[in-house]
């Protein structure tokens, strides 16, 4: 049947399918059946999304729609991200305010850099008597806007909010304990990216009673803790500490201070933590949770410790392991335990520490050397694989010793493994609960029955040795950070990359073995964004890039955002980039030019192309915060470019010009 054929009551309905930008996209402008029809549609359209959406999609919208359903309307998402910049400020510039929007029950905005605009928001939410979800997503909350106590004051004021996200950018401080506004409906609240001490968590939840679910990701203070009142409604917490130091801070004959918030909470059924600092062995865990989370029934955790000592770093490892095997982990909760570290880093020795499932959803890989040790009888490949999102992978390879067997071949050989994994596999799963244990060294693989010895070794030394018995599976990747060139290791462990929509590729070097880019590419079916970390200097002959995708939209050639590290094209690299068969259904562009003409260049030839984010040569903008009318890039670009055009100089990375062109 013919699409075009369908009857108008169908074709509504799968509309429904869409949001609103994927619908304008597709079929605004197809022919007058369809025009009549998105008008039909917009009638009743109750769900906003403008998320991605064209400049002049959004004109259209605002112009000829919004009026008459914004009374109707139930959710609305605005952002000023790199794809939409000041897209808030249009809205506003309408002269919309958010009172009108008298049905509203879920608002979310992304991105705001602007103290106005966050003051603007702040004064309209009190009269938002129906909202019950509020989304403030990488906003410069603690950095632009100082009335902290006025803004949290209105959001624990809204009479039905249940659920709230207070997303920041710079890890500032924002105090969330000076008001005595209580919010008696909030259930859900998720903060992150600022400066907190646990102190700071246990006040501002003083103020909520009926608070259900907590998500902080936070720059932890440590700071002692005086438990005075609990908190009988919380059942689930998510603590991620977000600082970063090689230190080895380990707590082996104490509870770590800010720990004890959680003796607060005797109800906590649900606790998640990820942090490189506060770490305890299964020993002080068992304690804590038996004497203050009696009814804890999910435990999952993710934390790092560090060592100087290359010599001690396995016997420490098993001895921590060791803890946490015991008829309190094992038997009575099923709490398993995994560690694991690459084992050819002499000098900063890290081990990861993480609960079984592996239910995080980053995670960082090589190709070298790793050892890996669980307390599980039955240590699934999937487990630890399944749930991540976000993976970086570094084989460590170059154009001289990357394996010369081709993909195909080692996918064929690959099966023949089946058996003898399935034969490992019936060992870890029906033999007695011992621990599972793999070390790579130089000698050749042996399997160990379970029943000989408390550890079973898998030992290789070179990497197609390890290949031919992957321990992984990765099927559910979104974004995925790899350097070229690819081994074929990192093929046995993702086999499919048909969900993934983020490529990020680092290159250290203009040669590039282009059949290993298409690779990536003829693997990736619906990938939208793709960005390359160029890790050489703008001299450098820029490489050949090919692509045979129709799904990319977004490309992205300044990953490192640094000025000092930044690739800039020249005028001929321009040219070049321009004829690319990358270039030919970009919509997003982010790149550094030498010279400010490429900008005008790079607009006008670029026909499908709605935002641009760059970095200029010869921007001797510097540091300084400068109004437009004194920022001689933005005058410059101003008097080159239609006024329909909106340029802005970004707050956070003032070095960037970010334009909303069509």
């Amino acid at each position: 049947m013919i699409f075009e054929e369908l009857a108008n009551e169908l074709l509504l309905e799968l509309f429904e399918c869409f949001n609103i930008t994927q619908l304008l996209r597709a079929f605004r402008c197809l022919n007058s059946r369809f025009d009549k029809l998105l008008v039909i549609y917009l009638r009743n359209l109750r769900y906003l999304d403008f998320r991605s959406i064209s400049k002049n999609d959004f004109n259209f919208i605002c112009q000829h729609h919004l009026p008459s359903i914004m009374n109707k309307t139930i959710s609305l998402t605005l952002s000023n991200d790199d794809e939409t910049p000041q897209q808030i400020e249009l809205f506003f510039s309408y002269n919309f305010i958010l009172s009108q929007f008298l049905h509203l029950q879920s608002l979310s905005f992304y991105q705001i850099n602007s103290q106005s605009i966050i003051q603007h928001i702040v004064i309209d939410l009190v009269h938002l008597s129906n909202l019950t979800h509020l989304n403030f997503i990488e906003c410069c909350l603690s950095s632009l806007y100082e009335d902290h106590f006025y803004l949290i004051d209105n959001i624990w004021k809204l009479p039905k909010l249940i659920h709230l996200k207070l997303h920041d950018t710079s890890n500032g401080r924002i105090n969330f304990i000076s008001t005595r506004s209580i919010s008696l409906s909030m259930e859900y609240m998720s903060i992150k990216h600022f400066c907190m001490s646990m102190n700071d968590i246990y006040q501002f939840m003083k103020h909520k009673p009926h608070l259900r679910h907590v998500q902080i990701y936070t720059h932890l203070d440590d700071e002692d803790i005086h438990v005075v009142e609990h908190f009988p409604s919380i059942i689930k917490f998510e603590l991620n500490d977000e600082r970063f130091s090689p230190l080895n801070l380990f707590f082996m004959n104490h509870i770590p201070r800010g720990i004890s918030v959680f003796s607060a909470m005797p109800n906590l059924y649900h606790l998640t933590i990820e942090t490189p600092f506060i770490f305890m062995d299964g020993h002080r865990w068992r304690c804590f949770i038996s004497n203050f989370l009696p009814k804890l029934k999910i435990f999952q955790f993710k934390m790092a410790i560090y060592f100087n000592n290359f010599d001690s770093v396995k016997e420490r490892a098993n001895y921590i392991l060791d803890s946490f095997q015991n008829q309190f982990w094992t038997d009575e909760h099923q709490w398993f335990v995994r560690c694991h570290w690459n084992s050819e880093n002499k000098y900063n020795q890290c081990i990861l520490f993480y609960t079984l499932p592996y239910t995080f959803s980053h995670l960082s890989i090589t190709n070298n050397h790793l050892w890996c040790r669980s307390t599980c009888p039955y240590d699934r490949n999937d487990w630890s694989s399944s749930r991540v999102h976000c993976l970086s992978y570094n084989s460590y390879l170059t154009e001289h010793n990357i394996p010369s067997k081709k993909i195909e071949s080692y996918e064929k050989s690959n099966k023949n493994q089946t058996n003898s994994s399935s034969k490992i596999n019936k060992i870890f799963r029906f033999g007695s609960r011992k621990t599972r244990s793999f070390s790579l060294s130089d000698d050749n693989p042996t399997i160990v029955p379970c029943s000989l010895e408390k550890t079973v070794k898998i030992t290789s030394v070179t990497p197609s040795l390890f290949n031919q018995s992957p321990l992984l599976h990765f099927s559910n990747i979104r974004k995925l950070i790899v350097e070229l060139p690819l081994d074929e290791h990192f093929w046995s462990i993702i086999p499919k990359l048909n969900r993934l929509t983020s490529l990020n590729i680092k290159l250290s070097t203009e040669k590039i073995n282009q059949s290993h880019l298409q690779e990536l590419f003829d693997r990736t079916p619906h990938l939208y964004s793709l960005s390359f970390n160029l890790n050489f200097t703008s001299s450098s002959k820029l490489p050949l890039f090919y692509n045979n995708s129709l799904s990319i939209r977004r490309l992205n050639f300044k990953e490192n955002n640094s000025f000092d590290q930044c690739f800039f094209f020249n005028n001929d690299q321009c040219i070049a980039l321009s004829r690319s068969s990358f270039v030919k259904q970009c919509e997003v562009l982010s790149i550094g030019v030498r010279h400010r003409r490429s900008i005008l260049f790079l607009i006008n030839r670029m026909i499908k192309l709605r935002a641009l984010n760059v970095q200029c040569q010869d921007d001797h903008h510097g540091s300084k915060t400068l109004s437009p009318k004194s920022d001689d890039l933005i005058r410059w670009l101003q008097c080159h470019l239609p006024s329909t055009i909106f340029i802005e100089r970004d707050f956070l990375y003032n070095r960037d010009i970010r334009l909303w062109i069509r």
